[in-house]
């Protein structure tokens, strides 16, 4: 007579529930790095004045971006891995700024050379616990996407001011480091007990691919439609979709409320805010405390990363209301071929979760 061996539980619908809507509400006070937010605003403030009291403007604009992801880029962990995060990030940042300029101009292929270009930076998932390098190459490929006037020339020149950017960056993140040591912080870092799993190299291909043709697909739709700012779905696949697929539709409700929350208050102050000085003012303090509490809560994050990057690009492209509406609806674009890419790769891989933690990765 056989005997049926026991079956694991199914998750409980509160687990489930926790996963999903937790990081909603989620806000680790012992997490919040305040060192590295006055260092972000400190570095953000000086191309931000030059963009706003200079003509070029879209200079101080791209080295902003730049100097901006490269802090970013650096993740948050113990200090010889953010050293070494920020350093790909310079590069890779150039390169994707590079790529997603002259995607654009590759005509009847350009989906294709979308596909590539976001597919291709994904790869960095390839580097140890690097997922933030990979973002940060993304975002400025989508943002090369969106710029306009593409030219090979101008996509040279745009990756060198992202370097120039983005080594004032790396400037700062050593700034960073040495006021975390002088207030011993370094090595009990708000994120440095965070695990670092096992690279599946063949998860991260998978994952390459889906992200960069849900990419295309969705910068397709958006050009269809005739947003603006198109190149804003391409962004949110790329931060939304996660290998597993309960941590990306978690993703994608932190992604779509933050970003309803803070694109109202983004476009309410671009239409307020005149005073250059105020301007730089509030764009340090948003990226302050984008950086500040990136690895204390997803949704305060979001709610403060959304408007420093409509002021920010505000300041070449202004577009007022409609931008932040446009804002939205990429998002929800984005959001929904990031669900769908994720979905496929659950049916092709069968988990919902990183080896069944509570948490989503």
């Amino acid at each position: 007579m056989d005997i049926e061996r026991p079956r694991p539980a199914p998750a409980a619908p509160e687990s489930v529930a926790k996963i999903l809507f937790a990081p909603l509400v989620e806000f680790d006070r012992r997490r919040v790095e305040w060192s590295a937010g006055l260092v972000a605003a400190a570095v953000i403030s000086v191309p931000i004045v030059l963009a706003l009291t200079t003509p070029y403007t879209s200079f101080g604009v791209l080295a902003a971006l730049g100097a901006f992801n490269v802090l970013l880029g650096e993740g948050v962990g113990e200090v010889a891995t953010r050293r070494r995060h920020a350093r790909w990030a310079l590069a890779l940042n150039a390169l994707g700024i590079a790529l997603g300029t002259l995607a654009v101009l590759a005509g009847p292929l350009q989906l294709v050379a979308v596909a590539v270009a976001i597919g291709g930076l994904q790869l960095a998932n390839l580097l140890p616990g690097a997922r933030s390098v990979a973002l940060t190459a993304c975002a400025l490929a989508a943002i090369g996407i969106g710029l306009p006037d593409p030219s090979v020339a101008g996509a040279l020149v745009r990756a060198l001011v992202v370097v120039i950017g983005g080594a004032w960056g790396l400037g700062g993140s050593e700034l960073g480091v040495r006021l975390q040591r002088r207030w011993a912080t370094a090595s009990r870092g708000p994120a440095a007990g965070l695990a670092v799993h096992p690279i599946d190299r063949h998860e991260v291909a998978r994952a390459a691919l889906a992200v960069g043709v849900a990419a295309a697909l969705a910068f397709g739709v958006g050009e269809w439609i005739g947003l603006p700012r198109d190149y804003w779905t391409v962004l949110t696949v790329v931060v939304v979709v996660q290998i597993h697929f309960l941590a990306t539709v978690s993703s994608a409700v932190v992604r779509v409320s933050g970003t309803i929350v803070g694109a109202i208050a983004g476009a309410a102050l671009s239409v307020t805010v005149v005073v250059p000085a105020a301007l730089a003012g509030l764009i340090a303090a948003f990226s302050g405390l984008t950086l500040a509490t990136r690895a204390a809560s997803p949704s305060v994050y979001v709610i403060f990363l959304t408007p420093f990057v409509l002021l920010v690009l505000g300041i070449a492209y202004p577009n007022g209301w409609s931008l932040a509406a446009s804002r939205v609806l990429d998002t929800l674009i984005g959001g929904a071929f990031a669900l769908g890419a994720s979905a496929l790769l659950w049916l092709t891989t069968g988990r919902l979760l990183r080896n069944g933690a509570a948490r989503p990765s």
